[in-house]
């Protein structure tokens, strides 16, 4: 999500709101017919009891295929789907100017070159800034306790441009400053790459890491980047550090129980990668040494029985 769908989200209510008042008999809004999805009942069994779905068939079977390119969806789905919103495109048409006025006057109450306060670490500060316009924030350093130069890390507006939708997740610096990592989504799938970004050389690196949650974290060698894998039915399941350069994953931790979720992160002193196993009623955390980035997972909170 970027900084205009946040505002146009919330205009939707007071558009819909006043719509009685910009509406008129002969408005083209109440002569359009919307789509009807045909039926096709589908009888489930499931948990001993039996239901229809009339409308099971809007669920593509390679939903997950679907969720990495959706140009494989299943052509009657995708010619539904675009029915359904051309009949919103065209309900919706007459209130197009209500939503733009009421999209800038949200606007101009929000400060647009807006910036995070700085966060020291070593010799540099880190903070994410906005500029006026932009919908996607700057990521950049400047020397610690002075007025150096900034160094920009990624322009995230600059690289959205020109695409559909574009959203980065979180970025870090490795705790040697020499590179930035950030995690990408480019199809709202939630399904991320994390890049690598050489800040010496200024080049991103061709070795990436795909099918990643957005979770991830340097160890603090600056070596390694320990990363949740995202399987095929979107649940974080698997913890591996990866060379930060480049090379192979070394699997530390794979969750057996489907309810459970993980999340992986440093500790406060930095001399332990922490592992986070949960499922909203439990929780169980392990520890990695950070002098042994790619030793075994010792437990230091168990889950308990509910």
């Amino acid at each position: 999500m970027n900084r205009r769908e946040l505002p146009q989200a919330s205009a939707a209510l007071p558009a819909l709101a006043l719509l009685p008042a910009c509406a008129t008999s002969t408005d083209a809004s109440m002569t359009n017919t919307p789509p009807v999805a045909r039926i096709e009942p589908k009888t489930i069994e499931q948990l001993g009891r039996t239901r229809v779905d009339n409308y099971a068939w809007l669920k593509d079977d390679n939903w997950q295929q679907v969720m990495r390119d959706p140009s494989v969806l299943r052509t009657d789905v995708r010619e539904y789907l675009d029915a359904e919103n051309a009949y919103r495109e065209a309900v919706m048409a007459p209130t197009a100017d209500l939503q733009e006025r009421i999209y800038q006057e949200m606007r101009g109450r929000t400060k647009e070159d807006d910036s995070s306060v700085p966060a020291p670490d070593g010799p540099w500060e880190y903070y994410r800034r906005f500029e006026t316009g932009a919908q996607h924030p700057i990521y950049a350093r400047r020397p610690r306790g002075a007025e150096g130069p900034e160094q920009v890390l990624i322009n995230v507006d600059e690289q959205a441009r020109g695409k559909t939708f574009y959203k980065v997740l979180q970025g870090q610096h490795s705790p040697d400053h020499n590179l930035f990592a950030y995690a990408v989504d480019e199809q709202g799938s939630e399904i991320y790459t994390v890049y690598v970004k050489d800040l010496a050389s200024g080049q991103t690196l061709a070795h990436t890491i795909t099918n990643c949650t957005g979770d991830f974290c340097w160890a603090p060698n600056s070596q390694l980047i320990f990363w949740v894998f995202r399987d095929d039915n979107g649940r974080p399941a698997k913890i591996s550090p990866r060379p930060a350069r480049g090379g192979e994953d070394a699997l530390v931790y794979d969750e057996p129980d489907d309810g459970f979720f993980l999340s992986v992160g440093p500790s406060e002193s930095r001399e332990f990668i922490l592992i986070n196993a949960g499922n909203g009623a439990q929780s169980e955390y392990y520890t990695i040494p950070a002098n042994n980035p790619t030793g075994a997972p010792a437990i230091f909170s168990p889950r308990e029985d509910e």
